[in-house]
């Protein structure tokens, strides 16, 4: 799936709905009072979004251009954008579709950074498409590493203190057939 940007629907606005749902159960589980930071933001529409839910939400993004343009489409007062994250305690940490956008070792160090930027009893979630045998080009040239549903979960289990790997097909996230699934999305807590 390409980036999603919200001021050009060219891509598929059935991929634009399967992202956003990723988001609406997110905002569901978290706290008003909660400080909260988004690993990868790419255009911040997601951010933008959660900041309604949430105290604060810091939105990094590593692509100056894509983080600049974010800073300038989608702006609260709860919401602030930086390459690095603001601090290193957070309730929650939220990392949609960016580990497989890396080697396998790269993610393993990105599981780590999100915990190391966790408060003692935070929470944060992660999603992944699940690895297909046939992967289209453009999935090939962006997806580095692609995780099956046992290689997500011990990856994460190496990390966090209790995983919780859920299905996502369509709009709908949980416990249905990992093998079916189009997307994994993981609860992840420290104790």
């Amino acid at each position: 799936m390409k980036r999603v940007n919200i001021d050009d629907m060219d891509f598929a606005m059935e991929d634009f709905l399967y992202h956003l749902t990723r988001y609406k159960y997110i905002a569901r589980l978290i706290r008003k009072n909660w400080n909260l930071l988004e690993v990868g933001c790419g255009t911040g529409y997601g951010s933008n979004f959660l900041a309604d839910y949430c105290a604060t939400i810091n939105a990094c993004e590593l692509d100056k251009q894509v983080l600049d343009a974010a800073k300038t489409r989608f702006k609260k007062a709860n919401l602030t954008y930086s390459y690095e994250p603001a601090n290193n305690s957070y309730d929650c940490v939220v990392c949609l579709e960016v580990i497989e956008h890396m080697s396998k070792g790269e993610g393993d160090e990105l599981l780590k950074f999100i915990y190391g930027k966790m408060k003692n009893k935070g929470v944060s979630f992660i999603s992944t498409p699940r690895k297909i045998d046939n992967p289209s080009e453009n999935r090939k040239k962006y997806h580095i590493y692609e995780y099956t549903y046992e290689d997500l979960t011990a990856s994460l289990e190496k990390v966090f203190d209790n995983v919780l790997v859920l299905s996502q097909t369509d709009e709908l996230i949980g416990t249905q057939n990992k093998n079916t699934a189009w997307n994994y999305f993981a609860i992840c807590f420290k104790s």
